[in-house]
């Protein structure tokens, strides 16, 4: 788990060589796509993250949007 604006995000690491930030889609979580992160594991250092309110990342107070979404990835790129 990261801290990330003050939010506790969940977030795995596979892989190495370059970063790559996997974002998984709307209403899903880290694991729902192995077989692709596991391929793009075999060249890249494959970073996934738990959206707010998705897998192991709490939901908090207030409507989830993309906007918010949006927000939440980039303070993990800034913090990454």
């Amino acid at each position: 788990m990261l801290t990330i604006d003050g939010l506790s995000t969940h977030v795995e690491e596979s892989g190495s060589g370059p970063p790559l930030l996997y974002l998984h889609g709307a209403a899903e979580w880290i694991g729902y796509a192995d077989p692709l992160t596991d391929l793009l594991a075999e060249n890249f250092r494959v970073i996934q993250a738990e959206r707010r309110g998705h897998g192991r990342t709490p939901d908090v107070p207030g409507a989830r949007t993309y906007d918010a979404m949006t927000e939440d990835t980039m303070a993990l790129r800034d913090h990454l």
